[in-house]
């Protein structure tokens, strides 16, 4: 019996318990919707399916679940605690949201937002999406030096990826407007799961590699290693083990010589000392002096302790000069070492969490989506204005810009893995701000830019920070009816920020908290979705100052859809977390 057989069999004669399966078939795949070829609103008539849903096992919750997410651990506990039984699979997030609309599962969990087909082939058989239930987040925040300032603190989506990619255009800050220093990239080593989530949200590469960033890219096994990289005591260290070695090959190559000069003077200072000697022996001998046997044996022993005191002196003399030779040489070295050591303009890529156990010692870059925002800080698309406004920036775009082949296609989302295939959407291309409207076709203002924002817990549980990937839990209407499912959503919102916090994922705001209880009290409100826009694309044409002219293409990261978010007072950019931009 296969997994997805297991969990509809309802788990008889089993206790409180999790079942973790994989390897499940699913069917109800549809694309229901066309495209437009006049670039218009298709409406689409949505039919429904009266085909009943699996009946539900009794006291059971069924889930699938998603790797590196929060679901696992929980549902161990719960079943554990409850009484209930939780049937748990991981599966892809098409297949999660397959299962959902067929009626196999109650709950999945995923780092996306449905399609548009996904909620229509829902809708089709009747099932009615909850919101989306956020649990967690999680970031890639890139740092420098604290207090090593490189001239400014903001970059855009695309300068980001430019700097670690292979192929970097990028050798010095100053070609980002800032301070003239060379740009060094760090970042932990292939195969760890830092430098996977870096490659997908900061690269878009779903299984990246050191053949997908720069040549020179410093790569290490641990977090504290790649902190003090960026902060200076990593590269110190081993400037410093360089210096060591570089005294160490001067004294080898100085050796045979020094010793040379050692043994002659040795060889000297005895005889200067056994000359006196002699010349002591015949002043004794025409003065007449008798020794007794004593005394002549107390001025044996001195006259040797004089030579060989003798011998000493020379060879500290020779060693003391071959030693200030050897150190000066070395204080010159060390000053241009260290100097390289010390220099600002390292850049690395550190996960939220980790950053903010350093927040004294990194600088983290602000990011731009490098296209115009609404307030909550998600990218306009020109979908997201009246259509006389579309109609006037394709006009004015049209002799500007075109369209890179293969981009506008389909973009892909990878989390632990799992490799999304998500639609594409147009951003607005990079005009000035007086050919830009005030504001979209829903009435949200739009700031034109620059918009750089700043990681938080707000920013990145809001989506409003680019290098962000949030975590949802997602249930239907039929399934919130039933105790156990609305129990086993409540305790995992109320958990939601100690588990997030425990397995070093960004936890979700009080306020969001609120927000999704409010959700699952009122057993799921239906989502409101008419485009879906998970990635923004925008060309633009840069002439470069040899007189070059290229196209350059602005990917901007999954956009979302979040639950209404507390109202706050704006800022000068109109985003909570966001400043001017530096440089």
């Amino acid at each position: 019996m296969n997994a997805r057989a297991y969990i509809a069999a309802g788990l008889a004669g089993v206790g409180a318990a999790v079942v973790v399966a994989c390897g499940i078939d699913t069917a109800d795949s549809g694309r229901p919707t066309t495209p437009n070829p006049g670039g218009g609103t298709t409406a689409t008539v949505v039919r429904t399916t009266t085909v009943p849903l699996p009946a539900a096992p009794d006291n059971t919750v069924r889930i699938d679940g998603l790797r590196g997410g929060l679901s696992g651990s929980f549902a161990e506990r719960y079943a554990r605690l409850s009484g209930a039984n939780v049937a748990m699979i991981r599966a892809s997030s098409e297949q999660s949201f397959a299962d959902l609309c067929a009626g196999r599962v109650d709950v999945i969990e995923v780092s996306r937002l449905p399609t548009d087909d996904e909620v229509l082939a829902c809708k089709r058989r009747g099932v009615d999406l909850s919101e989306p239930l956020q649990i967690a987040a999680d970031a890639e925040v890139l740092a420098t030096k604290n207090q090593a300032d490189v001239g400014g603190d903001c970059i855009t989506v695309q300068q980001a990826r430019d700097i670690f990619r292979a192929g970097s255009p990028y050798n010095s800050w100053s070609q980002l407007g800032f301070f003239d220093l060379p740009i060094t990239a760090t970042g932990r080593e292939p195969g760890s799961p830092n430098f996977t989530f870096f490659g997908q949200v900061v690269l878009g590469v779903p299984d990246p590699s050191l053949a997908d960033v720069r040549a020179d890219y410093v790569p290490h096994s641990t977090d504290l290693a790649e902190r003090e990289e960026v902060v200076g005591t990593g590269r110190v260290l081993r400037a410093e083990r360089r210096i060591a070695d570089y005294r160490e090959s001067l004294r080898k190559r100085y050796a045979a010589k020094r010793q040379q000069e050692v043994d002659a003077a040795a060889a000297k200072a005895d005889r200067a000392v056994l000359r006196e000697i002699e010349r002591e022996n015949r002043e004794r001998e025409r003065a007449g002096t008798v020794l007794t046997t004593a005394q002549a044996a107390r001025i044996v022993a001195r006259n040797r302790a004089r030579v060989e005191r003798a011998k000493r002196l020379a060879i500290a003399e020779v060693n003391a000069r071959y030693e200030e030779l050897i150190s000066d040489r070395v204080r010159r070295y060390r000053r241009g070492v260290l100097a390289e050591a010390e220099a600002p303009g390292v850049i690395g890529g550190f996960r939220f969490t980790y950053y903010e156990l350093f927040e004294d010692q990194l600088r983290p870059m602000e990011i731009d989506y490098g296209v115009p925002v609404t307030a909550s800080g998600q990218p306009v698309t020109l979908e997201d204005l009246s259509e006389a406004d579309q109609r006037r920036i394709r006009a004015l775009t049209t002799a500007t810009t075109e369209t890179v082949p293969e981009v506008d296609v389909q973009a892909t989302q990878t989390i632990d893995g799992e490799i999304t295939t998500v639609p594409t959407a147009r951003a607005i291309p990079d005009l000035p701000a007086s050919q830009l409207p005030d504001k979209t076709k829903d009435g949200e203002k739009i700031y034109p830019g620059p918009n750089c924002v700043f990681p938080s817990q707000v920013t990145i549980t809001s989506g409003a920070y680019p290098f962000s990937r949030r975590i949802y839990l997602f249930t239907y209407r039929q399934a919130l009816e039933r105790d156990v499912v609305k129990a086993y959503l409540t305790e995992a919102l109320n958990r939601a920020q100690s588990d997030a916090a425990n397995n070093r994922l960004v936890p979700i705001t009080d306020a969001q908290l609120q927000q999704e209880l409010e959700i699952i009290n009122n057993k799921g409100r239906e989502v409101v979705r008419t485009t879906t826009t998970p990635q923004t694309v925008t060309t633009r044409t840069v002439t470069t100052p040899d007189g070059t002219t290229t196209v350059q293409t602005v990917t901007v990261p999954p956009r979302t859809t979040p639950t209404p978010a507390t109202p706050t007072t704006p800022q000068s950019s109109g985003i909570p977390g966001v400043s001017s931009r530096g440089g």
